[in-house]
């Protein structure tokens, strides 16, 4: 299948996001956000605009020490000529016992939005993946996430 130039475009930030996350850069990461964007956490926190999630994410990287981010792109879909629909799988890798942490897999949807600075996420959201309507749907996801963190893998493309 081809890709758009904005397909690639969002795949980047996204592959921006997770190798900023992975390298506890939150500089990058806030540099990679919209104006008006916003990032809602693991949680349910909400940060608004690229100084906020500089911020938190920072305090995140300082009084923590947080797990990996391993990927899966599912689908990435054009909704507009200057939006576009990222959606992958992640899951997130203890730093101390380099083990996968099945009750932290989720799912990230980001959308990027084209604006005069170009190509900024204007939403990145984390929900965990608690797939309860289907049965045996997280322990499937949980061997695919830990067969990509052991060959290595980042978002696919």
């Amino acid at each position: 299948m081809t890709q758009s130039p904005a397909m690639t475009a969002t795949r980047d930030l996204y592959h921006r996001f997770v190798d900023s996350w992975n390298g506890h850069d939150a500089r990058t990461i806030a540099t990679a956000m919209d104006s008006h964007g916003i990032m809602i956490g693991f949680d349910g926190g909400v940060m608004r605009g690229p100084a906020e999630v500089e911020r938190t994410i920072s305090s995140v990287f300082s009084d923590h020490n947080p797990h990996q981010i391993v990927a899966i792109e599912r689908s990435i879909h054009m909704v507009a000529p200057t939006v576009c629909r990222y959606l992958g799988d992640v899951g997130f890798v203890d730093p101390v016992s380099g083990e996968l942490e099945e009750s932290l897999n989720s799912r990230q949807t980001l959308i990027a939005s084209l604006g005069v600075e170009g190509w900024r996420i204007h939403l990145l959201q984390t929900t965990p993946a608690a797939m309860y309507a289907a049965p045996g749907s997280q322990l499937a996801l949980s061997e695919e996430l830990r067969a990509a963190f052991s060959r290595g893998v980042r978002p696919l493309r």
